[in-house]
């Protein structure tokens, strides 16, 4: 089954069926090798966990949230979830401080764009050599009207980094991959 099928039955939104069905899975599959370590950030209903879980056995789960109440027991059997305050440069630089690298990094969490500016500064060292970091939701209502000065940013830190990145979906994703 493919991811974008398998997000599709089970309602979640990076699919193309459900509720905004913003169409990410068909760029993840044909991008993230089922065997390798993704961290997503934001777990919400964690339906998107749900989705990688069964998409691959192979997958190294990672998430992390900074409301606990998402943590429900059955997540923690597919993933290793971890509590971390998107908007604290504290609590992101503790949270890499222990972390492995990782091959993938989703950003579907709080979709400030302050916060979503810090955390890629903050945890973009712990993507592994030729690894994507992705930032969901570029159009979200939060990002404006500061949409395209973080288009701008994010652009700028790509050539900063030597990353070459791309926008898709309409420019609700980012994805930069890792020299």
């Amino acid at each position: 089954m493919t991811l974008t099928e398998i997000a599709n039955r089970i309602g979640c939104d990076k699919g193309t069926t459900a509720h905004e069905a913003h169409g990410y899975t068909r760029i993840y599959e044909s991008a993230i090798n089922e065997e390798c370590t993704l961290l997503e950030i934001g777990i919400d209903k964690g339906l998107s966990l749900r989705m990688w879980a069964e998409w691959s056995e192979e997958l190294d789960l990672i998430a992390l949230d900074n409301r606990t109440e998402t943590m429900t027991d059955d997540l923690f059997l597919i993933a290793d979830l971890h509590h971390c305050d998107q908007s604290s440069v504290d609590s992101l630089e503790d949270f890499a401080n222990g972390m492995c690298r990782v091959d993938v990094i989703i950003d579907d969490g709080s979709h400030i764009s302050k916060d979503v500016i810090t955390t890629h500064e903050d945890l973009w060292n712990t993507v592994a050599p030729r690894g994507f970091y992705c930032i969901e939701d570029l159009h979200c209502s939060a990002w404006f009207p500061e949409a395209e000065r973080a288009h701008a940013r994010i652009t700028a830190f790509a050539k900063r980094m030597g990353a070459a990145h791309s926008f898709f979906c309409g420019n609700k994703l980012a994805m930069l991959v890792k020299p």
